[in-house]
């Protein structure tokens, strides 16, 4: 049984490491086999999070904040933006413009505090961890100690929480063993590096969660479900995994769709699959919760494996809980 288990969890881990197709083309003249950031640069030029020049990368290139602002304006899926000039510097019609406000309005910028952008501005080390922060929009963040660091002064306070957040989640590691450098550039090479791990923690190994509604030794916090999906719930797969059926109907699953369900405007669907004791249970529902009997669809534990390593069913996220 225990083995079944297992089988199940590697099927749905390795749908989504398969999901995106991460191509090692070689693009760049400048970017080749065995460099150290060879996979990370061609993995955000392959999401077409990163532009390039003249045929090169720029590797050791500085980044600058407006390189910065688009990719993370890409990741979020380029949303239309109503041009504003809330900077000095970036006119209508630039090819960040669009990025720079949609930045300003979610709150991500860290200001200059004379009104303008910066978007030539080379992004520095603390920069970077406080606009993955804001972007990334954790509530609970877990923050790593960052005391051990002899610069931790040169640290500015706005920036504490995100470097602090981006040293524990392993984004952003010490320039040194012992020290930040937070005000040291991010070149275009390290950057690449630095938002292929983000990638992968929003979309990836960020997207299974454990949902303990049993004690467990150790203590395992449930994390904050809603926030977590990108773009929203709606029209998503989860997957929600537990070895005890009796959990799917009340503490389990009316956790799971309580934060669901706050999500949801009127209209919007999302497909949870429930597994319990290697029985498939799915249903689709506006507002998921307890749905009559009649509503729900069964499928046996070889048939969901089978779709999942077929590729018919993809899971957006998969949540394990209590008993493993």
């Amino acid at each position: 049984m225990k083995k079944r288990w297992i089988a199940l969890f590697f099927a749905i881990v390795l749908s989504f490491i398969f999901a995106a197709d991460t191509s090692s083309a070689e693009r760049y003249d400048d970017v080749k086999p065995g460099d150290r950031f060879y996979d990370s640069i061609n993995f955000i030029a392959d999401r077409g999070l990163i532009d390039a020049s003249g045929g090169n990368f720029n590797p050791g290139v500085n980044v600058d904040k407006a390189t910065v602002v688009t990719a993370f304006y890409r990741l979020a899926g380029s949303p239309s933006v109503t041009y504003m000039p809330v900077f000095t510097d970036v006119p209508a019609g630039q090819r960040h413009s669009a990025s720079a406000v949609w930045a300003n309005e979610i709150g991500m910028l860290v200001e200059n505090g004379d009104g303008r952008f910066g978007p030539n501005d080379v992004v520095t080390r603390q920069q970077l961890a406080a606009m993955m922060f804001r972007f990334a929009d954790i509530k609970s963040p877990q923050t790593a100690d960052l005391g051990g660091f002899t610069d931790r002064g040169d640290l500015n306070a706005w920036a504490e929480k995100g470097m602090g957040w981006s040293v524990a989640r392993g984004l952003i590691t010490g320039a040194t063993g012992a020290t930040l450098d937070p005000t040291g550039g991010v070149t275009r090479a390290q950057f690449a590096d630095t938002l292929q791990r983000f990638v992968n923690i929003r979309e990836d190994p960020g997207n299974i969660w454990v949902l303990n509604p049993r004690p467990t030794k150790p203590p395992v916090e449930t994390p904050g479900l809603a926030p977590r999906v990108k773009g929203g719930w709606a029209g998503k797969t989860i997957v929600a995994i537990s070895n005890y059926n009796a959990h799917l109907g009340n503490v389990f699953g009316s956790e799971i769709e309580k934060q669901i369900k706050a999500t949801l405007s009127e209209g919007e669907t999302v497909r949870l699959i429930y597994i319990g004791d290697l029985t498939v249970i799915r249903f689709q529902t506006i507002n998921p919760s307890r749905a009559p009997e009649g509503n729900w669809e069964y499928m046996g534990y070889d048939a969901f494996v089978a779709e999942v390593e077929a590729g018919k069913i993809k899971p957006d996220a998969m949540i394990v809980g209590g008993g493993f």
